[in-house]
Parts: C-alpha cells; sequence; structure tokens
C-alpha cells in the first residue's frame, strides 16, 4: 500500500512538470497531503500495538482533513480571506502545523527501523535516517511552516541550519546509543532520542534559522485631505 501510495506521488510530481494541473498554491497543499499520507500510514503499518495503530489512524484522518479543507476553501482564503482568516482557517493551520510537526519525528523513527532491518549498524542507522528527516523537515519548513529567506540569504539559510541540525543531530545520536546500550528496544529508543530532540528543533528554526522581525507598533492612517 505504502508502494502503491509513493508511486501515485512520483507520477504526481512528474505530471505536474509537463502540465499544469492545478495552481502553484494547490500543488503544494497536494504535496504534504501524499507526504503525510505515506509516513502516517507506514506508520500503521508498522504498529506493534493497537495504542501505536490508532495513534496513526488519528493523525492520518487529520492530516487528510485538513488538507482536504484547504483544498475545497483554497480560493475563497486567497482571494478574501488572507488577511482576516476565518475560524476554521485557524483551526486548519494549527492542525496542519501539529500534524507537520509531528511527522517529521516519525520519518526519523521509520527511517532508522528500516535501516537497522536492512542490516545497517547504529552508526550509520542513526546519523543516515536523522540526516534524510532533516531534510525533508528544511524542504517542509520553507514550503508551509516558516518564511523562506526570513533574514538570511539562501546559502546563509542553509549554513544556520546545518549548525542547527548539526546540535540537534548530536542529541539524537548520543540519547539513541544511550538507550540502546542501557537495553531500550530500538524503536522505544529512537522515539525518545526524537521528543528530546523536537523542542531543540523547533527553537532553532524558529528564532535561528527563520526568524521574523516583530511586528512594529500600530499606527493609525489618518487621510491628509481635510473634509
Amino acid at each position: 500500500m505504502v508502494s502503491i501510495a509513493a508511486m501515485a506521488m512520483a507520477l504526481y510530481q512528474l505530471l505536474y512538470t509537463q502540465i499544469l494541473l492545478q495552481s502553484p498554491d494547490g500543488h503544494m497543499i497536494t504535496h504534504l497531503g501524499l507526504a503525510l499520507f505515506i509516513i502516517f500510514l507506514s506508520l500503521m503499518l508498522k504498529a506493534k500495538d493497537r495504542k501505536e495503530w490508532w495513534m496513526g489512524c488519528v493523525l492520518l484522518l487529520v492530516a487528510m482533513a485538513v488538507t482536504l479543507y484547504l483544498m475545497i476553501e483554497l480560493d475563497e482564503i486567497l482571494e478574501f480571506r488572507t488577511s482576516i482568516p476565518a475560524k476554521t482557517d485557524l483551526v486548519a493551520g494549527v492542525l496542519i502545523i501539529l500534524v507537520t510537526l509531528s511527522a517529521l519525528p516519525l520519518a526519523n523513527i521509520v527511517l532508522f527501523l528500516i535501516f537497522r532491518k536492512m542490516g545497517g549498524a547504529n552508526y550509520i542507522s542513526i546519523p543516515a535516517a536523522f540526516m534524510l528527516a532533516a531534510v525533508m523537515n528544511y524542504l517542509l519548513c520553507i514550503n508551509f511552516l516558516f518564511r523562506h529567506k526570513a533574514k538570511w540569504k539562501t546559502a546563509g539559510e542553509m549554513l544556520v541550519y546545518i549548525l542547527v541540525v548539526c546540535l540537534v543531530g548530536a542529541i539524537d545520536f548520543a540519547a539513541t546509543t544511550i538507550l540502546l546500550e542501557m537495553g531500550a528496544v530500538p524503536l522505544l529508543a529512537k522515539s525518545s532520542a526524537c521528543i528530546a530532540g523536537l523542542l531543540f528543533n523547533f527553537l532553532g528554526r524558529r528564532y535561528f534559522v527563520f526568524p521574523e522581525p516583530p511586528p512594529g507598533p500600530w499606527q493609525t492612517q489618518v487621510s491628509d485631505t481635510q473634509p
């Protein structure tokens, strides 16, 4: 099932390079929805108990519901509600951010388990999974979560991002290795490391990689013409 979804996503991307199937904004929403579908479906299929399966199921349903809402309301949002969004727009925005942030650690975990199952040693599987997830993270950040080139140009932004990734990667590697040596199962070890690095990930991206200046003081506009 995951392979079929991944092939469908790849086919859609290939078609979009040749045919304008929808607007660029709709394309980004579709791209994110397909990526989240594959990640959460993988989590459900690899679940070891009912709790993990239900967690993946709920995340999958929320991701698909928000994606469908954004696709249906996209024209209305862009034309009438960019300055003053509806309450449902705000709810959908918060949900898609939370779901996306939860998907990135899950991608890290799934990739780590795949590399281990392929026979990769811990010192290879841990950083390889983290770096691939970090690339996905950066692409999602600049397209959906944060404003690209908020402070730095592309080269500077990527350099700061790499520094943050190296710091959080060191935490991820140390935490996972220590927990594995203490006898924790791989899924628990990697999940705990992801939880530990999640806060550092968000703070690093929000305040160092994609910092935005605070809004200036509110100024009323007074017409120059007198009645």
